[in-house]
């Protein structure tokens, strides 16, 4: 599972995106949306409270009063968990700094791993650009936090070179 955050803002940024990749229903209406969640075998082990708030992280507020944080959270915790049933899995948060909701996201993991076991098979692996202009601004401690957690590697990258650049793109 892949994620990213712009520079802009996109409905399809952060977790939301993150949901839509999985699904693949990017610019479907809500109500067919809400048809392809009550038929995905991927959700058969959610409740329908769980499969709810999901569509909530997908469409915010769609039935009513959004669902809060730690509900949604926790109901896409669930889906991580069902999916590395399956197999070992990989999520992907590019531009971690960015975006409030999936920094969230990863300290909540984070405090659930360490008070109620794992997620599943899951392995988390965040991009963070250091200078970046539009980071949020508390993004960086606690990130830092989160690099201070049981279990957590940072790995720092230098920038390629021009020709390394080069070779990249060409």
């Amino acid at each position: 599972l892949w994620t990213g955050h712009g520079r802009e803002p996109h409905p399809h940024d952060g977790l939301a995106g993150l949901l839509h990749g999985f699904f693949h229903s990017q610019g479907e209406s809500a109500s067919s949306l809400e048809a392809r969640l009550a038929r995905s075998p991927w959700l058969s082990g959610l409740n329908p409270v769980e499969r709810a708030q999901l569509m909530d992280v997908m469409v915010p507020g769609f039935r009513g009063a959004p669902a809060s944080p730690a509900d949604r959270f926790v109901s896409l915790a669930s889906l991580l968990r069902e999916l590395a049933e399956e197999r070992p899995l990989v999520v992907v948060i590019d531009d971690l700094q960015r975006s409030t909701e999936s920094l969230a996201f990863l300290e909540y993991i984070t405090r659930r791993r360490a008070s109620a076991g794992q997620v599943g098979p899951v392995l988390f692996v965040a991009t963070v650009q250091s200078d970046d202009p539009v980071a949020e601004p508390s993004a960086e401690e606690r990130i830092d936090t989160l690099v201070l957690s049981e279990g957590a590697s940072l790995l720092e990258l230098a920038p390629l070179s021009a020709a390394a650049h080069g070779r990249l793109v060409t």
